[in-house]
């Protein structure tokens, strides 16, 4: 279980760094240059705690039971760091030099995205976690449009 969790958390660390590279830096800037590697690195510090309070006392039990609890409160608790930090290191200021709203909200969003299970890195997240893929958008909207009030 807890080699699951921490796969999934790599996911969202290096999709973060993804975006925030996405949101201010060029596309040849290393994903191990400073800022980026402060960014992986504070995602991990920003989880740790979590991750520690997610793990069963007796870890001899059912780990898939156990996943099958934990998974959902640690999707979370990714999305929100990740947003958080991402939130930090690329912030929406029209002062700042490097602020480029369009690519701040378009890196934001497909972090979002990810960490929602969508796209191939979403993907991977929600099968370490175990969690079912979401549906896709077109479906909710077809369904919400086509039932009528009882």
């Amino acid at each position: 279980m807890a080699r699951r969790l921490v796969d999934a958390a790599g996911i969202a660390a290096a999709a973060l760094r993804s975006a925030v590279r996405q949101a201010r830096f060029s596309r040849d800037t290393s994903v191990d240059s400073a800022p980026l590697a402060a960014v992986y690195e504070s995602f991990w510090a920003a989880t740790q705690e979590q991750f520690f309070a997610l793990l069963p006392d007796d870890p001899s039990g059912d780990w898939e039971a156990a996943l099958e609890a934990a998974a959902p409160p640690w999707q979370g608790v990714l999305k929100w760091a990740a947003l958080r930090l991402f939130d930090e290191a690329a912030p929406l200021d029209p002062s700042a030099v490097s602020c480029n709203p369009r690519r701040i909200v378009e890196a934001r969003r497909n972090l979002f995205g990810t960490l929602d299970g969508r796209g191939p890195m979403g993907s991977r997240l929600f099968e370490a976690l175990q969690l079912p893929s979401p549906e896709p958008k077109g479906t909710r909207r077809r369904q919400s449009t086509s039932m009528e009030p009882a």
